[in-house]
């Protein structure tokens, strides 16, 4: 029934069903220093790539870095992907109020490029389109969906099961902007943020270059 559904909002709320919301919301964390914390170093977290490999996280370090958690089925982080420019990733809606993030980071930095080689730019997907973790498969998938795999400074990893816990699902959807030194200066995530997106973090990637 659910792959019979044309609606994407209708899907969306097929899946996100309050007792499997919930669950999410409860899952436990098992991990040290998990949520990131402002002024600490970014935790030492397990990760993959889209092609199943490790990822290095003090290969970021020399440069800020800005991270962004990610559900699949999330409509606001579809929309901050591109989801308004490219359509949604498997059929699932954009928040139509939103823009993508290359172009807010455009416009609230001052005409930097999120592309460029002066930043990272790091999504960690948490849940794929299902409500699970993400494998590589779908990590690639998604990185090509939204044109990723043009910018060589752009990662898109998982965390697998460990990340999937009530710690992450309140981060989504949101931003996290790192130092050269991968100290946490800024966070914006989830529906209460320390800091405003637009007002506080992005002004402050032109001071850290």
């Amino acid at each position: 029934l659910y792959l019979q559904v044309q609606n994407p909002w209708v899907r969306k709320a097929m899946l996100e069903t309050a007792d499997r919301m919930g669950e999410l919301a409860g899952a436990p964390n098992q991990i040290a220093g998990w949520p990131p914390a402002v002024n600490k170093p970014f935790p030492n977290v397990a990760l993959i790539d889209h092609n199943g490999t490790p990822f290095d996280l003090d290969s970021l370090k020399g440069k800020p870095t800005l991270i962004e958690i990610v559900a699949m089925s999330c409509a606001g982080c579809q929309a901050y992907s591109g989801g308004n420019r490219v359509g949604g990733y498997g059929g699932f809606p954009s928040q139509p109020d939103l823009q993508s993030i290359d172009e807010y980071f455009s416009r609230f930095t001052g005409g930097l490029d999120l592309h460029s080689n002066k930043i990272n730019f790091v999504q960690i997907i948490i849940y794929n389109l299902k409500l699970e973790p993400a494998g590589p498969a779908e990590l690639a998938a998604w990185r090509k969906h939204f044109q990723f795999d043009r910018s060589a400074n752009t990662a898109v990893l998982s965390g697998g099961k460990a990340l999937a816990n009530q710690a992450s699902f309140n981060m989504i959807p949101g931003f996290i902007l790192l130092d050269k030194d991968l100290v946490v200066r800024f966070d914006a995530t989830g529906h209460n943020p320390r800091h405003n997106l637009y007002s506080e973090l992005l002004p402050a990637v032109r001071r850290m270059m």
